[in-house]
């Protein structure tokens, strides 16, 4: 096969349809040497011409949980979770060309950046979670008319919090509180566990986490109705789906 040609564009930016996380999992480093949050991470270039890797704004605590799986070879970070903190990056911020937004950080942080100008080149936004509502605002403010792309983390996450649904159902119906309470008081209690095979899972939306919990849902047998704000587009064999008035039928 052909070599690949070498990097023409100093940085390419991904497209606003780009739904998943810019920290994924893939590819992970560790974090070594902190310096404290305002530190820029730098590794090594990823352009075969020699171009340095991209710079981006990371408006989130140097001791996030999610930074220790940054993709430290593909771009320069520029971390900070206060206005001060960011503008410690002096001019790196001004050239910084793509930001992300890692809550719990406050929506003012990032609206103060980009209004007061102190990241002119940004180019692309990119929200950490799937829900992008605390920022919202911003996103029609100042995004918009900027011409900026906001993507968010939709799918990132699905797979995890489905999980820990099917796991909060099983802890209630198989009364681990009261099992661990037994264990600690080393009682042998008889009682009757429910199942989840036969019962009914409702989910209000029908987004991708709640997709992925339906088909977990329907591994253990339970009958899913899904419940979605707008009348669904398509029919489901093996979900119900309602718009939104629930069918008495259903109750």
């Amino acid at each position: 096969s052909a070599p690949h040609p070498p990097c023409s564009h100093r940085h390419s930016m991904p497209p606003c349809r780009v739904r998943s996380s810019l920290l994924s999992p893939a590819g992970a480093h560790s974090f070594l040497s902190r310096t404290g949050e305002t530190h820029a991470l730098r590794r090594r270039r990823v352009c075969t011409g020699g171009a340095p890797p991209p710079s981006v704004v990371v408006l989130s605590s140097a001791d996030n949980p999610a930074l220790a799986h940054a993709p430290l070879d593909a771009a320069e970070l520029l971390i900070g979770h206060d206005l001060e903190s960011l503008l410690a990056h002096g001019d790196k911020l001004r050239r910084a060309e793509a930001l992300l937004w890692v809550p719990p950080t406050p929506p003012p942080v990032l609206r103060a950046l980009l209004v007061e100008g102190h990241a002119p080149a940004v180019r692309w936004c990119h929200g950490f979670y799937a829900g992008v509502d605390p920022i919202a605002a911003i996103a029609r403010e100042v995004l918009l008319p900027a011409g900026i792309p906001l993507s968010n983390g939709r799918g990132a996450f699905s797979s995890s919090l489905a999980e820990y649904a099917l796991m909060a159902a099983l802890h209630f119906n198989k009364q681990v509180a009261r099992c661990q309470q037994n264990r600690r008081e080393r009682r042998w209690d008889k009682f009757e566990m429910s199942v989840l095979r036969g019962q009914t899972l409702g989910l209000l939306g029908f987004g991708d986490i709640a997709q992925h919990v339906a088909r977990l849902g329907k591994a253990f047998g339970m009958r899913v109705v899904c419940l979605r704000p707008r009348q669904p587009t398509r029919s489901s064999p093996q979900y119900t789906v309602v718009g939104p008035v629930i069918s008495q039928s259903l109750l």
